[in-house]
């Protein structure tokens, strides 16, 4: 998991001011990283190649995706950029970011974190294997996101989970039934938390529809 948007005390920060759209009157976490500089993009590329070659990653969550900057905040698009070149230039940047790791790291799955659906384009779902589709995981939700997206972007891109915590399933999933699992295999199908917090006939259901 790696995010681009950076706090006050970080050594990126410290060292490369130049690399961040930043303000003051914005939260630290709004310190967010400009794809469309090319020495920016060189550093952030050669920092997570880095990363994989040393721990030898298989799968990042590639959470920098999102609109960078809101719209209805302090600081926006429209005060940065008048002319609409930095945001061509931004999302070019992040396309040639991920392309190049995929070219040197061929063995490396990579998964498109939505932003809040801000990142479900077609552009970036080609560089990447499979995407989050939303943090609404209610499974009446998910059934629906997966099911209306489906007809139109492949499944893989519109993942979502079942959410297990230390005291067992949460709300409508309590049971884990036929139709709770079902609402999530439209699309990508995780599970988040404690596994071994279900129930054994839950686990035995699960086990049947994921086979």
């Amino acid at each position: 998991y790696f995010e681009s948007n950076l706090h006050d005390d970080t050594k990126l920060l410290r060292e490369h001011p130049e690399f961040f759209f930043r303000s003051e009157s914005l939260s630290p976490r709004h310190h967010v990283f400009n794809f469309g500089l090319p020495a920016a993009c060189d550093y952030f590329t050669d920092l997570i190649s880095g990363y994989v070659e040393q721990l030898d990653l298989r799968f990042i969550r590639a959470d920098f995706g999102g609109y960078p900057i809101p719209p209805d905040g302090p600081l926006t698009w429209a005060m940065l950029d008048p002319d609409d070149k930095i945001q061509f230039a931004y999302v070019q940047g992040k396309y040639r970011v991920w392309e190049t790791l995929l070219q040197r790291h061929p063995k490396l799955m990579w998964e498109l974190n939505a932003g809040g659906g801000n990142s479900i384009d077609l552009g970036s779902m080609r560089r990447h294997h499979c995407g989050w589709g939303s943090d609404m995981m209610e499974m009446n939700a998910s059934r629906m996101m997966q099911l209306g997206a489906a007809s139109f972007i492949p499944g893989n891109f519109m993942g979502n989970a079942i959410i297990c915590d230390e005291d067992g399933l949460r709300g409508d999933d309590a049971g884990l039934s036929d139709i709770s699992l079902l609402s999530r295999m439209a699309g990508s199908f995780y599970v988040c938390g404690c596994i071994d917090a279900w129930p054994a006939e839950a686990q035995q259901r699960a086990s049947r529809w994921g086979a």
